[in-house]
């Protein structure tokens, strides 16, 4: 395996199998994430032909600032009160946990998924485990509306 950081602030990881992965590269599409691929690629070995067959975007982290701060503890309870649904088919609902002492935010999982939110009290979140841009933009509107009584 071969890291390169650029001084872009990307990271590059290469496997032994010639697969690799960009961190860092603030791309939404398969398209872009190509583009940003080849580019980086030529900067590193720009003699070779490059051929890359199948990219696809696995994850997006996407942070979202609310804009103002947040009681974290209030936004806890008003989360496990409306929207803590467990294993509901129909409804996947959010799950929370608050360990202030552990970590400084509000942890939100979305149920049936691997998404992932951390809310500060400062008002900034961060969405992990993303597929699309769409997405990171639902979820920033339903924590706008967890939020709204929890200031």
């Amino acid at each position: 395996m071969l890291v390169i950081k650029t001084c872009k602030g990307q990271t590059i990881v290469i496997f032994a199998s010639g697969k690799l992965r960009v961190m860092g590269s603030h791309v939404t599409t398969r398209k872009e994430a190509k583009c940003v691929f080849k580019k980086i690629l030529r900067e590193l070995v720009p003699t070779v032909n490059l051929y890359l067959a199948k990219v696809h975007v696995q994850t997006i982290t996407a942070t979202f600032d609310i804009g103002h701060t947040v009681n974290l503890y209030k936004l806890h309870l008003s989360v496990h009160k409306h929207y803590d649904y467990g294993k509901d088919y129909y409804h996947p609902g959010y799950t929370n946990l608050l360990e202030p002492e552990l970590f400084p935010a509000l942890q939100l999982k979305i149920w049936g998924m691997a998404r992932h939110i951390n809310i500060f009290a400062t008002g900034k979140c961060v969405f992990t485990g993303l597929r699309d841009y769409d997405e990171a933009c639902d979820i920033a509107n339903d924590i706008v509306n967890f939020v709204d009584g929890c200031t």
